[in-house]
């Protein structure tokens, strides 16, 4: 997660700050207030008063499915953010992708671009670079995953973890350029 906020940053616009805290952003046009995984957002957002976090200040927003948010993630949420924010990432870890969305509209986001793990993304204007998503070290050649066994009672599950985990391989595990849009 270090190093998938670290990338955004780099390439944030000026005055925006790339964070992983759980800040809720409340939009105005939705009921409910949303804490994207990774945020990367106006500093002005965090200097009102109250809970909540300016919705509209938001430049870019991440998540990272798991079996339980998938649905909210990909739904409620995407839905939404895509009214505003304009670079929004889903990391879907059951089907092995990361999906951008951008072009923000009162419908919702009207181009993406999806592609699997391992193979890089390009992240769209306002950031503009390749967002590597592949792997090295302990990950499999090509899947930009690291598999890492894990006791559950009594028996030994498999997990499976992204390559971004800085923990589990270091921090050569994302590469990001600018040279151009992947074909």
């Amino acid at each position: 997660m270090k190093l998938l906020r670290q990338r955004p940053a780099a390439h944030a616009p000026s005055g925006h700050d790339a964070d992983t805290s759980p800040f809720l952003f409340a939009f105005a046009h939705s009921h409910r207030a949303f804490g994207p995984d990774l945020h990367v957002a106006d500093e002005s957002a965090f200097e009102a008063e109250g809970r909540h976090a300016d919705g509209d200040t938001p430049s870019l927003v991440a998540e990272l499915t798991s079996a339980s948010t998938r649905d909210a993630d990909r739904q409620d949420k995407l839905e939404v953010y895509g009214r505003t924010v304009p670079v929004c990432l889903i990391l879907d870890m059951h089907t092995e992708e990361i999906t951008a969305f951008w072009d923000p509209s009162p419908e919702g986001c009207r181009s993406r671009t999806t592609k699997s793990f391992g193979k890089p993304l390009w992240i769209p204007e306002r950031f503009g670079f390749d967002l590597g998503t592949g792997g090295s070290g302990t990950a499999r050649p090509g899947s930009g995953r690291v598999r890492r066994p894990v006791r559950r009672g009594s028996s030994a599950v498999r997990v499976t973890r992204l390559a971004w985990d800085s923990a589990a391989i270091g921090d050569t595990a994302m590469t990001c350029g600018d040279a151009g849009r992947p074909g």
